[in-house]
């Protein structure tokens, strides 16, 4: 009797079931157990996401501090500085003393510079390769020395005297004496930054070394002390004079000039240290200052200057 009524169970259970698939229940054939297996999130799954970010901001912090430092101080020697007249500028001298009886070109016997500025960024480094930036050097103090022309063997006369175009008399200024020029100028630029070696893995501190070309134009204001030596003077042998009027010849003169100037550029660097050459060349007009007695004319000069440097390079 049990037996007959578990297969009558067993045989009702069984027909229910078909009549679910007949009526188009097919809810458990319906599952993709294999698609829902791959969407399972495991503990792996998790630590490689993880990683992946903390790579990724790993990368770009150390691309951040790569280009970073865009503030620089540079400490430069001049190689060559020069003063060359734009037009004939007569010295007083006779045209058989010295050079014609012209101003010559003046050459440092040497000279130092500081300059300070920052790199402006205009975009994000173009795959961390290349970057394009505006300069502003805020700071460019040089600092040049020529010595007396001739060897100091009678190379001005104080004696002479010219007049301007307005007829005003004024002594010439004792261009070919020792000369001490102090000049500031400020300059704005395009320059471009390479990085060559950014995508060489395993070797993270060949990103830090850059290379840089620049080219800038600015204003500069200069001035200069002429530091004459009384047996420097043509009017030294004239014994006509008494000794305390030919000191008073023999005082040191002040100029004052400015202008245009250009410079253009190269340097290499390696995360705060670098080092470059510079050329700039550019125009200054001049003009004594302080005494009556020279006070006068504008004089023009074409001026050139190459400087090599150390850099040290600062800020974010």
């Amino acid at each position: 009797m049990k037996k007959e009524l578990t297969t009558m169970l067993l045989s009702m259970f069984a027909a229910a079931v078909m009549a679910q698939e007949t009526n188009g229940d097919n809810r458990l054939a319906n599952i993709d157990w294999q698609e829902d297996s791959v969407e399972i999130t495991t503990i792996k799954d998790i630590i490689r996401t993880q990683q992946a970010v903390t790579s990724r901001s790993a990368t770009s912090a150390h691309f951040a501090k790569v280009w970073s430092k865009r503030g620089y101080f540079n400490a430069a020697y001049h190689t060559k500085s020069s003063l060359t007249p734009d037009e004939a500028i007569m010295t007083g001298l006779d045209a058989t003393e010295y050079n014609g009886g012209l101003v010559p070109t003046f050459s440092r016997k040497w000279g130092i510079s500081i300059m300070a500025g920052k790199n402006i960024k205009l975009h994000k480094p173009i795959a961390q390769m290349v970057a394009f930036n505006l300069d502003f050097t805020g700071l460019d103090l040089s600092f040049n020395y020529y010595k007396a022309e001739n060897g100091g063997e009678r190379i001005y006369d104080s004696g002479k005297t010219y007049a301007d175009k307005d007829g005003e008399t004024y002594f010439y200024p004792h261009w070919n004496a020792r000369k001490y020029q102090l000049s500031y100028g400020m300059n704005l630029g395009p320059s471009l930054t390479l990085a060559p070696f950014t995508h060489v893995n395993g070797a993270n501190g060949l990103h830090f070394l850059k290379f840089n070309v620049y080219y800038h134009i600015g204003y500069r204001v200069s001035f200069m002390l002429h530091n004459p030596d009384i047996d420097e003077d043509v009017q030294e042998t004239n014994t006509s004079l008494y000794g305390d009027e030919l000191e008073a010849r023999n005082h040191i003169q002040f100029m004052i000039g400015h202008g245009l100037y250009h410079s253009i550029g190269f340097g290499m660097s390696w995360k705060r240290i670098g080092f470059g050459y510079e050329h700039t060349f550019g125009k200054y007009k001049f003009k004594s200052i302080g005494d009556d007695d020279f006070e006068g004319t504008w004089y023009d000069f074409k001026t050139t200057t190459n400087r090599v440097f150390l850099t040290y390079r600062f800020g974010k």
